[in-house]
């Protein structure tokens, strides 16, 4: 995309404030608030096409979220100027969930800028266990829900249907499984939101990427040190959201 001119800026800028201010008014803010690579842009796109209201997209609630509509509806929240909001969040299973972030951002934590594919599943694995901060999905409810909305979800047993939904304040929440079924995840939030016939749409799949290959094998062939598998195991976050059973069978196939 060219870079554009100071003028054209300021044009879209205040055209992106008045259309801010004319969906503030039209319903309740949506944010779509999760830890990443829990299938959330696949919410996100349709939804901003089809919702009347501002929808937000982030990983964090503050001044450093990369999207400006995030930052103001965080500036308003803290001033208290924003009275409702609705909150869409996914949950996944964590060693997955940060595979699947590693391969994302591979360039990073890998520190090669080319051929990373020639890196081999050992290599691979280095790398993705010492780049990381692996505690930041088991730790990102109590750092972001409880931090800025005072939403404990480990007050409450989470249910079998895999979603359930809180309250605080103004604050509704609708938090689910990032693997069921997308025609469930639709009508989850269709119901949440008053919003008729609402369906995902596919997208930013890592399986269909340029590292599909050694995404793949990598899934295939890691296995993963006691030590790092215990921390998982034992966590707060995945005992909570995960069935002993489940929990058994996820290490069992990184060990």
């Amino acid at each position: 995309m060219p870079k554009l001119s100071f003028k054209e800026w300021l044009k879209v800028n205040t055209f992106n404030k008045i259309d801010f201010k004319r969906r503030m008014k039209r319903e309740v803010p949506i944010l779509i608030y999760q830890m990443g690579k829990v299938g959330s842009s696949s919410i996100y796109h349709p939804l901003k096409e089809r919702y009347q209201g501002v929808v937000g997209h982030t990983h964090q609630f503050n001044q450093d979220a990369w999207y400006w509509e995030v930052r103001k509806l965080h500036e308003m929240y803290y001033a208290g100027n924003l009275s409702k909001l609705h909150v869409i969040s996914l949950i996944r299973e964590p060693i997955g969930r940060n595979v699947s972030e590693f391969f994302h951002r591979i360039k990073q934590y890998a520190g090669i800028d080319s051929d990373y594919n020639q890196l081999s599943v050992d290599q691979l694995k280095d790398r993705f266990l010492n780049n990381m901060d692996h505690r930041f999905s088991l730790d990102w409810f109590d750092n972001n829900f409880k931090k800025h909305f005072n939403i404990d979800v480990y007050q409450s047993s989470f249910p079998k249907e895999n979603y359930t939904y809180y309250e605080e304040k103004g604050i509704k929440v609708l938090l689910m499984k990032h693997d069921l079924d997308d025609d469930l995840k639709g009508k989850l939030i269709s119901d949440f939101l008053n919003l008729a016939n609402f369906k995902l749409e596919r997208r930013n799949v890592g399986s269909e990427k340029g590292y599909k290959k050694m995404y793949g094998s990598f899934k295939a062939e890691a296995k993963l040190p006691s030590e790092y598998l215990d921390m998982i195991k034992k966590s707060k976050y995945f005992n909570h959201f995960y069935s002993e059973e489940y929990i058994n069978e996820t290490i069992s196939k990184w060990m």
